[in-house]
């Protein structure tokens, strides 16, 4: 059976796209950087694309009416959905935290009318997407059966987010924090969809095909209460976790350690024929450097991925004994050499502040927009990037741009001084 793990990405790396074309995945999660999606299916056409654009305005549960948010919610993000057609289901919050039923009844209703909105324009949802572990009242899941059946009847999934720390399999089975406890074949972390399936979904005929929107490992402590594991790494990411790892009984390559990890929990997925990937967290994100799989990691996943195929012939380049066709010109390369001048505007600009960028640099003819890689790509001798209100990118922008494009010089500015 075909390995169920898949990527979290933003297309930064090209890895990703290689990933896709040598493991065909069942599944991969995007955020924000969309438009790849048709270059996907012709490489993996049965690859089902979920879709997270950013969100700004995500406030706690039951703030205001929950249909009005929801149409609010659409009409910010519609747009992507007309455009980015390839993606096959739209994610809408992420994480909600729900620990009353008032909330999670509220959060199931703005979930119904969002799949309802999306189905009126002929796009899919994937609804849910709780952080692990939540909600942690798992007799909470009835409440949001209305969300659950308005999916259903619009072909949507189920999406979760599923951890474990320090290793993945910690508090699965019989490694709980009580040595007298045992969760069988399920666990409270990784594994925990087995609780939400058996106990609540499948007895009301809700059993959606689910997608694990994000997975990995993380700072799953329950509260700091397991002091089996006191003096593990209590910072998020795996690349935090390799030197501990290796002193504690895992693999001395930390690449490999997480590899085995991570196969361990497709194991259980690919028991389970509801589940139809799980989204490693991440490639090619910006600020979560603990998490990035780029390199050794990724490749080390795509090798394993591709040795899981079963005899399928991953997409190739063709061969054989025909010249190769003349090389294409080159691509976005510059008419002649110009210094150029971008105004990086942050991801959760409003309308307001484009127009006043646009205002404030029109003397000097500069590029304003919101894209940080059109701010960096170009073989121009000279590349400045002037971002507005860097912070709001969520990690060092300054050490992005040197890694991904050296060579821009890079400065930045306030909006409240356009």
């Amino acid at each position: 059976m075909p390995s169920k793990l898949s990527l979290f990405t933003a297309w930064r790396s090209p890895q990703a796209l290689e990933f896709v074309r040598r493991a065909r995945p069942p599944v991969i999660k995007v955020m924000d950087e969309f438009g790849l999606e048709d270059q996907v299916k012709a490489l993996s056409p049965h690859t089902v694309v979920v879709g997270r654009a950013f969100e700004g305005q995500q406030t706690s549960l039951g703030q205001g009416d929950p249909v009005e948010a929801a149409r609010a919610f659409f009409r910010r993000q519609v747009d992507k959905y007309r455009t980015y057609r390839g993606v096959d289901c739209w994610e809408g919050w992420n994480e909600p935290s729900a620990t009353t039923a008032a909330e999670m009844t509220w959060y199931a209703n703005f979930e119904a009318e969002r799949v309802r909105l999306l189905a009126e324009i002929g796009c899919r949802a994937c609804i849910g997407n709780f952080s692990v572990g939540s909600p942690g009242n798992l007799d909470l899941w009835p409440y949001f059966f209305p969300a659950l059946r308005a999916a259903k009847q619009n072909h949507g999934l189920l999406g979760l987010h599923e951890y474990g720390w320090p290793w993945m399999d910690n508090y699965f089975g019989k490694n709980q924090i009580n040595p007298g406890e045992d969760e069988g074949d399920t666990g409270w972390t990784t594994g925990r969809y087995r609780k939400i399936y058996r106990a609540y979904l499948f007895p009301h005929d809700l059993a959606l095909p689910l997608a694990i929107t994000e997975c990995g490992l993380d700072t799953v402590n329950v509260g700091g209460a397991d002091v089996r594991y006191w003096e593990a790494p209590q910072v998020a990411g795996w690349k935090n976790y390799g030197a501990w790892w290796a002193q504690h009984g895992g693999l001395s390559d930390p690449v490999e350690e997480y590899l085995r990890q991570l196969a361990w929990y497709d194991s259980l997925l690919r028991a389970d024929d509801y589940v139809i990937g799980a989204a490693i967290f991440q490639l090619g994100i910006m600020g979560w450097e603990g998490f990035d799989i780029a390199g050794p990691m990724v490749e080390r996943l795509t090798q394993y991925c591709e040795s899981q195929l079963e005899g399928e012939t991953p997409a190739a380049p063709p061969a054989g004994d025909a010249p190769p066709d003349p090389p294409s010109p080159p691509r976005g390369q510059p008419r002649e050499q110009y210094a150029r001048v971008y105004i990086l505007l942050s991801p959760t600009a409003s309308a307001a502040m484009a127009q006043a960028a646009a205002r404030r640099f029109f003397g000097p003819r500069c590029t304003v927009g919101y894209s940080a890689d059109d701010a960096g790509i170009g073989d121009l001798d000279a590349r400045t990037v002037i971002a507005i209100d860097p912070e709001a990118w969520g990690g060092d922008l300054r050490a992005w741009f040197a890694q991904h494009y050296p060579g821009v010089r890079y400065q930045t500015s306030r909006s409240s001084d356009l």
